[in-house]
């Protein structure tokens, strides 16, 4: 009996010290990392990480000298109008320039625009000109 004791107190003696191997392993396995990551920093580390600050000439932001323009809602307002008469849906263009109030320095523009739209579709609506007004879609059954 003596002898499985001792057999059995060496199995756990190398049990144990299994430990130890495994942690060998991990400290060599993580020292090449380290050497590796080295020596690639040291190789090509210029290219991933610059150790200078300046920013070279031709990267360098160039500042617009003119302002980029910026469209007023009024001058939106007309654009829509113009387009939906130029396809000929006089009443869309009618409420685009309804956006436009009296005050507005565009409401000229707005006015001169507005004629000719209420012209077209007033003769339209008279039965003397042709019709610009797009037809309603038929109902569905």
């Amino acid at each position: 009996m003596v002898v499985a004791h001792g057999a059995a107190a060496i199995a756990t003696s190398g049990r144990d010290r299994s430990w130890l191997g495994w942690v060998a392993a991990g400290v060599v396995l993580g020292v090449a990392g380290a050497a590796v990551a080295i020596g690639l920093l040291w190789t090509r580390g210029d290219r991933w990480l610059p150790r200078s600050t300046a920013v070279p000439a031709d990267a360098a932001v160039r500042v617009r000298e003119e302002p980029l323009p910026v469209h007023s809602a009024s001058d939106v307002w007309i654009a829509r109008a113009q387009a939906q008469f130029e396809r000929g849906h006089l009443r869309e263009a009618l409420l685009a320039l309804d956006g436009i109030r009296d005050g507005d320095p565009l409401s000229a523009q707005a006015d001169r625009l507005k004629a000719p739209i209420q012209t077209k579709l007033l003769e339209a609506a008279r039965g003397q000109g042709p019709a610009l007004v797009r037809p309603q879609d038929p109902p569905r059954p």
